[in-house]
């Protein structure tokens, strides 16, 4: 009986295309890894990025690997019309001068993919932008006008189990 109940179950799963263990994603975002992306497709400065990712309960993205920078170039290789385009993420040395934060959490920035001769510590380039046919980071004024890519760190869906009675 109890093997019947499991059958069930996981056809109802199936059935219901419910996804068990992976990112339960807003519509329209990417799920990889445990967060979902949103990528944007319009150019504003960081600033204006940061607080439109917030608006969507996200930041911009905080690259943490190689792995994630390639999954991230992939998606943007999609905007045809941005060749040669950059994206914001969420890096800055705002608080100070040459130290790489990521600005939502304030962590000290452990994997980077400068560009050749990046970051090149020009005063004022405070923001990291990812180039979208390189996938190489540079550091240029916030006051940019770029797209820029939102993440929110997902959980797992789960399913849980309630007694009635």
């Amino acid at each position: 009986m109890a093997a019947l109940n499991f059958v069930l179950s996981v056809s109802l799963l199936i059935a219901f295309g419910i996804r068990v263990g992976q990112a339960d994603c807003p519509d329209e975002w990417v799920q990889y890894q445990g967060s979902c992306y949103f990528f944007v497709n319009n150019y504003t400065t960081w600033h204006g990025s940061s607080k439109y990712c917030q608006s969507q309960n996200a930041e911009l993205v905080a690259v943490e690997s190689q792995d994630e920078n390639d999954f991230l170039l992939r998606y943007i290789h999609r905007f045809r019309c941005a060749f040669n385009s950059w994206f914001w993420i969420d890096g800055t040395d705002m608080v100070m001068e040459n130290v790489w934060q990521w600005a939502s959490t304030l962590e000290p920035i452990s994997y980077f993919n400068w560009a050749p001769n990046e970051s090149n510590g020009l005063v004022n380039e405070d923001c990291i932008s990812i180039a979208q046919d390189t996938g190489g980071w540079i550091d240029l004024s916030c006051n940019d006008r770029k797209m820029f890519v939102c993440e929110i760190k997902s959980t797992p869906t789960s399913c849980s189990t309630e007694v009635i009675g």
